[in-house]
């Protein structure tokens, strides 16, 4: 196989890698987006939640950061983020999977 395109978008961080098989003659398209930085980041406002409170008079707080990457992953899987319940996306959430994402300590 071989790189034949490569294209990189600033807004969503997402690499798109396109490679042709000249065997199969199929394009394969790869998509990455490093998150290395994002999920760091969640690790600190995580160690910092019980020093900095998070609510606000509205009674909402920032509980979690999740990239596109793993939204568009869960879309793949059958879980839309965007048309899903509350009580839904806290499952998701809650799930021992995900903790990496929550920059909150505790159960949602």
């Amino acid at each position: 196989m071989r790189l034949v395109r490569k294209r990189y978008d600033p807004v969503t961080g997402f690499t798109d890698e396109f490679w042709y098989d000249d065997h199969t003659r199929r394009v394969t398209i790869r998509r990455l987006q490093d998150v290395e930085a994002t999920l760091a980041r969640n690790r600190r406002v995580y160690s910092q939640a019980g020093k900095v409170g998070y609510g606000d008079s509205e009674g909402l707080h920032h509980v979690a950061h999740i990239p596109f990457s793993i939204i568009e992953k869960w879309l793949t899987e059958g879980f839309n983020w965007y048309k899903s319940t509350d009580k839904e996306r806290k499952a998701k959430l809650n799930h021992p999977d995900n903790r990496h994402l929550l920059v909150r300590p505790g159960k949602l």
